[in-house]
């Protein structure tokens, strides 16, 4: 019985520290002309829709922002 607490308190504890790890919240951001290139080729609106956008797991590790402005045409823009 105790080892069936610990085992649980155990699996609790280490899907709580994971879920904060990859914890993403999506924002509503405001709707401010601020706009950053991202290495994806696309120009967001501001740094928050970037964060957005970022916040998808699946390509979290992937974007990064290349610059504050437009995207260029050689960078996908």
């Amino acid at each position: 019985m105790k080892f069936t607490a610990v085992a649980i308190l155990a699996l609790i504890v280490a899907t709580s520290a994971s879920a904060d790890n990859n914890a993403c919240v999506v924002l509503d951001c405001p709707k401010n002309y601020d706009p950053v290139c991202a290495n994806n080729g696309f120009t967001y609106l501001n740094q928050c829709e970037f964060d957005n956008a970022a916040c998808d797991i699946h390509i979290r590790v992937q974007l990064k922002v290349l610059h504050t402005g437009m995207c260029r045409r050689d960078e996908g823009g």
